[in-house]
């Protein structure tokens, strides 16, 4: 699957200062999610109601997550790693951060717990 690293710079550069966030499907979709973080120009925190709406009939097909670095960093942040190991992202997800001028990939197994996951209740 071919990711579309030029729609997520061009976001990257367009939400900034701001931090957007989405999933990348196993089909290469880009799924965009609005971030409802208190402090979205350091955090994001996707809209519930819209992930639900967007993922309800996909939720297996998820290859990843996707969020913005407005600050140009491509390296996970200390949050970023507390909300991977607390289970927010599922082990079998890559991580992708984005920069405005490129796209980085991280393989959350490498840091997600290996028994929970908010996500596991959906299957695999």
């Amino acid at each position: 699957m071919a990711i579309d690293k030029e729609w997520l710079v061009r976001k990257a550069q367009q939400a900034a200062p701001f931090e957007a966030c989405g999933f990348i499907m196993e089909d290469g979709d880009i799924i965009e999610i609005a971030n409802v973080s208190l402090a979205p120009m350091r955090a994001f925190k996707m809209d519930r109601d819209e992930m639900f709406e967007k993922l309800c009939d996909r939720v297996d097909f998820i290859q990843g997550i996707w969020h913005t670095h407005p600050g140009g960093s491509c390296h996970p942040s200390e949050t970023d790693l507390d909300g991977i190991t607390l289970g927010a992202i599922a082990r079998h997800w890559d991580y992708y951060i984005v920069t405005a001028t490129d796209v980085h990939m991280y393989s959350a197994e490498h840091y997600a717990p290996k028994e929970h996951s908010y996500w596991s209740r959906f299957g695999r």
